[in-house]
Formats: C-alpha cells, structure tokens, sequence
C-alpha cells in the first residue's frame, strides 16, 4: 500500500483522472472497487479502507486490490511515458521504414525523398543510433542516386559513427565514475574528469549529446554534494552551458536532457553564490519548459525553489515566500526552505507552526530526503530552540544530535557541522563568549573556507547566524551581506 501510496503521488491532477478512466475503461464489472480505492488514495486516506470498501474487516481482499492498482499504474506510466518521450524516435523509425518500403517497392525518387526527411529529422535529435541505420540503407541504395558521392556518404556515415561511439564513451566513464563513487580517495572533479577525458581520447566539445552533456554533469553535482565543494566544479558547469547554449535546441527527451543539464548547472551556479548567472540559467530554463510544458511536472518545483532561493538572496524576501507558499505541502524541499526563510527573519512562530507538519521520524526523512536534508532539519529546529531560550531542550536536542549524526558527519567528512554545533553549545552556556576575540577569530577559521570565493552558500548562511550574534545585526542582512561580499 506504501509503494502504491507513493506511485499515486508521482501523477499530477490531470493523470490521476486519466488513469481513473483508465481503470474504467479497462473493468468488465460495474462493482469493481479500483476506481474507489483509487479515489480515496487520491485524496490521501489511509484509514480502514478495507471497512470503507466492504463494509467489514477484509485485509487480504484490500491487498489483493492493491496490488491490481500498482501493476495497473505501472503500465499506464510506462505507457504514457513512452507515447511523450519516444516520439521524436518513433517518427525517425518510421520515415526510415517507409523509405526501405518504398525502394523495396521500385519508388525510388520517393524513397530518397524519405530517408532525407529521416536524416534530417534524426540529425535534430542528435540520435546517432538511429542516423547509423539511415546511413546503411543510404548507402545500400547510393547507385540509385546522383545527388551525393559514394564517398560523401561513407564520409558521413563514418562521422556520426565517431559520434555513436563517442556517446558510448561517455556512457562508459559515467559508469565507472559511479562505480568508484565510494572510493574515500579526495583527488578533485575536474583532474578525474580530464584523466579520464583523455584516457577514452574525448574532448570536452559541442561534439557531445545533451546526453553526455547531463551525465558528465550528473557525476559534477553528485561529486560537489558528496564532498559538500561545489566551487570545484563552478568552472566546469561554466563550461558546459556555453556548450549548451550553443547547440541547437532539441524536441523530445533530447529536449529533457537539455533542461536537466540547465537545472543541474543553475544549483550550482547559485551554491557557489553566482545569483545573476543562476537568474540567466533560471530564465533559460523556464523559457524551456514553457516550450515543452508535458516535462512541468519533473521540473517546475526545482525551478520555483531555484527562483524562490535568488529572489532571497538578492534581497526581495516576500517574493520568495510569496512563490513557495504556492508549492505543495508535500514538496519538503520547500517546507524547509520555508523555515529557513522566516527563522532569517525572525518569524519564529512561524517556524514552530511549519516545524509541526513535518512530523515523521528522521529515519523516515532520512529514507525519502537522505540524511542532509534530516542534518539541517534538525539544526534549524536547535537554532529555534535557542532563539526562544529552551535551555533543558537546547541542551537534550544538542546530546541527541551528537549520537546521531556523529558517526555519519564523520564518514561524509562534515567537521564543520560538528564544528558549528560545538560552537553553538558553547555560545548558549555562555553568551558572553562571543565577546572574547580568540574565541571569535576561532569561528572563523574552523567555519569558514580560506578563501571566501569557495564558500558554500548554504553553509555561509548557517555561519551568518553566529556573525549577526556578534555584531547585533539581524541575522538576514548579515546573510545578505555575506553573500553580495563574497559573491558575484
């Protein structure tokens, strides 16, 4: 029930009722319950569905229709998937057969006239698989022809076969990167990437796919978030959006790689506090989705919490509350950002009020959000225990972060969480140690990177918290002001 819960949760408004017709369509008896239980998921009951369904007690005829639902609702996104993202493929492959059909058949001039509308149309898409196949009937029937050279052809046939096999590379490292993804060796992104760049003899180039594009990207972010140092990877994302910019836009899922490689370069551009360059990437990105709207429902949040995150830190507050106040109670992502919104401003009831809907256990978060998300979560609600005084609170929530995120703090090399937390338990025993100067220039050194370029804006943020106790100033014009200072 918890798998189909959460399958339920994936469709927006207009699926769910086209799978409820669906089910419809697809019973043979007018008293099937599918469509009720749908219904009440739907609206997100969970209570004695079995009674509400049969009247009485019935588990096992419960599960049975559960899992009916779940093996229905698999297919109709499966389906549904690939009706919207093959069919730039699909149009390819059929232009291709119709051509084969028609030389088979002695059309030949109308045969032609086909696999060039095929070749065109896969050379859009950037789908080199398929553009291998178009070239092989090219040049079974190049006789027929006069209007390219033989060796025009195999020229080109043997050029796109450079690229497929290019692609496949790419493919390759991802994979490998992936499989030493838990190696605890620090060597920086952009020296691996260039090894390995050089070891497959490929070339950071307008050559590559949106495909590779988004996966050498895929490998930067995840890189930045393990080792929490996207500054190392700022002028790779760089990099790539000049490429992006200047290759054609694609339809399609081509066109989904395009707008993924977009999002995941925006997140970094803003981490490392690059706010009118993210803006530029953002208003791409949007711009995108407008175009291509069947893809609003992947991306549309993680571009709200993106527009919602730069409005904040260039100043306009209400603006980046009024946008996320918009989402989904059910988006965390930006239920946090939320609380961490009003605590920069000093709404602390606010805090509090928003703190109680997210009332699952850690473990539970940790499952679905992974444990960074639990990590701030959990110090935003010791910073407001602070800010409204709970000292026997401050002092167990403290105790009971120690033992359980120590370990894991410790595996992913945060020190400067513990660090942070350390100064934190002694700032609240005493307040008055912030007046002793070697203890704040010690805040410095352990909290903040040497050079300040390099520093994480979301860490800058948390730093600022201690700064503005410090200097009186209220916490959010200390954020904003570490920020315009240190970033673009």
């Amino acid at each position: 029930m918890i798998e189909l819960r959460e399958t339920i949760a994936l469709l927006n408004a207009d699926e769910q009722l086209a799978f409820k017709r669906h089910l419809e369509r697809l019973n043979r008896r007018s008293d099937t319950k599918n469509t009720d239980l749908f219904q009440m998921l739907c609206k997100g009951n969970t209570e004695d569905l079995d009674i509400a369904l049969y009247g009485k007690p019935n588990r096992n005829a419960l599960y049975v229709l559960s899992n009916r639902i779940q093996h229905r609702l698999i297919d109709f996104i499966a389906t549904q998937s690939f009706a919207k993202e093959t069919s730039a493929d699909m149009n390819c492959l059929k232009l291709l057969l119709a051509s084969r059909i028609f030389f088979e058949q002695k059309k030949i001039k109308l045969g032609f006239k086909t696999l060039e509308k095929a070749l065109s149309a896969a050379m859009q898409i950037e789908a080199y698989s398929i553009l291998n196949e178009i070239y092989q009937t090219y040049l079974q029937y190049a006789h027929l022809q006069q209007r390219k050279s033989l060796q025009t052809l195999l020229e080109q046939a043997q050029v796109n076969n450079d690229l497929y096999l290019q692609e496949l590379k790419i493919t390759t490292l991802y994979a490998q990167f992936q499989a030493k993804n838990s190696s605890t060796a620090k060597i920086r992104f952009d020296q691996q990437l260039a090894t390995a760049l050089h070891g497959a003899s490929l070339k950071l180039d307008h050559h590559l796919s949106y495909k590779s594009l988004f996966q050498l990207l895929s490998l930067a972010t995840e890189y930045a978030q393990k080792n929490q140092s996207f500054y190392e990877i700022l002028a790779f994302c760089q990099q790539i959006k000049s490429l992006i910019i200047s290759k054609p836009e694609l339809q399609g899922r081509y066109a989904l790689y395009r707008m993924r490689s977009l999002h995941l370069i925006a997140l970094s551009l803003f981490r490392n506090k690059q706010l009118s360059q993210c803006q530029d990437t953002v208003s791409l990105l949007a711009e995108d989705l407008n175009s291509y709207s069947s893809y609003k429902t992947l991306l549309q949040d993680k571009v709200a919490l993106l527009q919602s995150l730069l409005y904040f830190y260039s100043g306009a507050s209400e603006k980046a509350t009024n946008l996320l106040d918009k989402q989904p109670k059910t988006d965390l992502h930006a239920q946090l950002t939320l609380c961490m919104y009003f605590f920069h401003q000093g709404d602390f009831d606010k805090v509090s009020q928003l703190m109680r809907t997210l009332n699952h256990s850690d473990a539970w978060y940790e499952k679905k959000m992974g444990w960074s998300w639990v990590v701030q979560k959990n110090i935003i609600e010791i910073l407001l225990l602070i800010e409204r005084d709970k000292l026997d609170l401050v002092l167990l929530r403290l105790n009971r972060f120690k033992r359980q995120f120590k370990k894991i703090l410790k595996e992913k090399q945060q020190q400067r969480v513990v660090a942070f937390l350390k100064i934190v338990d002694a700032y609240y025993q005493n307040p008055k140690i912030l007046q002793d100067e070697a203890f704040v220039n010690s805040i410095s050194t352990q909290l903040t990177q040497k050079n300040p370029l390099e520093e994480d804006i979301f860490v800058m943020s948390f730093y600022a918290w201690l700064k503005s106790k410090i200097t009186g100033q209220t916490l959010y014009q200390t954020t904003l002001d570490l920020v315009g200072t240190h970033g673009n």
